[in-house]
């Protein structure tokens, strides 16, 4: 469904920045939606997209919340938009102040306080404990004599209660790691750290999509080839039967409305471990890559269409990302002409890229995809030293800050 009524429905998205936001924005093209983007920054990835019909420029949500808030209540007072559209971390934004955007468009989302209970890693192991899901040995320690004591077998990982892409995690691995972990987390102690057992296995991801509960929409793939900050450069879609089955039971046990991710490792005997959850649809393209289109689905449901389950069980279908392999090159080789044979195989579809979809810059279907993509590639041709930089200025565009969690937990 594309429409209401004559009109073409129309999609506010809250960023561009992302990869889960322009993977988003493909998806919602090809659905049909007029789609038009927040974001501070008027070069972010979805501005080079035939499918952004337009670009508003707004402030940094992370720095500044309410800013940020009043900018989208504007945009949505001066025009009409049939959904507002969560990316990223702006879900936990939205969720807090559900009930004034909801008196302007429509918008999928629990309650404030449910969501939090999935936004926190502390309230995501609360969570697994509550319905008896495996995840690696855990401890919530509140205090440092807590998490000297649960950091005693190694290697394990810290992990604060809010982050986002890799920040507030920590592996610690020996002393002097533990003594500089601690001095990260130790303003955090309140709210509670997470410290998890290393569970080695390959790594697995799973999104869903849910109406009060009902899932509609299931999708997971599996890590082939690792990115940066933790990303994926390769994905591969999986069946994953019993990962499933819990993602159902967690949506259902809180009766959950809207996109939800959640990440796990598979261990020697098969069984999913899972390590973090995401309150809204992470990257979605090689969902879109099987025939799975799972931001359509929030979009409708948004709308209220009672939908029954969409699947597609394919499994083994690959995806990639190009600009994922330029990072990496440079940051194991720091050598130009490893970039430029990245580059060369990412545009002649080979080694990793032969039998897979590009999910980011998908030159052959959005032509405009190739200015990001030829940017990050000259620079990085030119000073490969700058991966670092590159990568943690997406991640910086679009992560929950303790000022954005300060203010939606604080707020009225």
């Amino acid at each position: 469904m594309t429409s209401r009524g004559e009109a073409p429905v129309r999609v506010l998205m809250s960023e561009g920045s992302s990869l889960s936001a322009r993977e988003s924005l493909t998806a919602l093209g090809r659905a049909g939606y007029e789609v038009e983007v927040v974001d501070a920054n008027p070069l972010c990835l979805a501005r080079f997209s035939k499918y952004c019909r337009q670009l508003h420029i707004g402030p940094r949500f992370g720095l500044d919340p309410a800013g940020y808030l009043e900018r989208v209540i504007s945009i949505l007072r001066d025009a009409r938009f049939d959904v507002l559209f969560p990316a990223h971390e702006q879900a936990f934004l939205f969720a807090r102040f559900k009930d004034r955007l909801s008196k302007l468009t429509l918008l999928a989302l629990p309650s404030f306080d449910t969501f939090l209970r999935l936004q926190s890693k502390v309230g995501f192991a609360g969570v697994l404990r509550e319905l008896a899901l495996p995840s690696p040995p855990t401890v919530v320690a509140r205090d440092e004599i807590a998490l000297r004591e649960a950091a005693r077998e190694r290697p394990i990982y810290m992990k604060t209660a809010f982050g986002t892409a890799g920040h507030g995690l920590f592996c610690v691995r020996s002393d002097d790691d533990l003594e500089r972990t601690i001095e990260n987390v130790r303003a955090h102690l309140s709210e509670g750290v997470v410290v998890q057992e290393v569970v080695q296995g390959p790594l697995e991801r799973m999104q869903a999509v849910f109406d009060t509960g009902r899932m509609v929409g299931f999708h997971a793939n599996r890590q082939v080839v690792e990115g940066v900050s933790g990303g994926d450069l390769v994905k591969e879609s999986v069946p994953a039967l019993l990962a499933r089955e819990h993602m159902e039971r967690i949506g259902r046990h809180l009766m959950w409305h809207g996109g939800l991710s959640i990440d796990y490792i598979v261990d020697r005997r098969g069984e999913p471990n899972y390590i973090d959850s995401n309150p809204r649809l992470a990257e979605t393209g090689n969902a879109l890559a099987v025939g799975l289109n799972l931001p359509e689905l929030l979009v409708r449901i948004s709308m209220g269409e009672k939908l029954t389950e969409f699947r597609n069980d394919t499994t083994g279908v690959c995806s990639f990302m190009g600009i994922q392999a330029l990072l990496v090159a440079a940051r194991d080789t720091g050598s130009r002409w490893r970039v430029a044979r990245s580059l060369a195989d990412l545009v002649l579809r080979r080694d990793v890229f032969a039998n897979g979809t590009e999910e980011l810059t998908p030159l052959r279907s959005d032509a405009l995809a190739l200015i990001p993509l030829a940017a990050v590639a000259g620079a990085l041709i030119i000073k490969p030293s700058l991966w670092e930089r590159l990568a943690s200025a997406t991640v910086d565009a679009y992560a929950a800050t303790p000022l954005l969690v300060q203010f939606a937990k604080n707020s009225e």
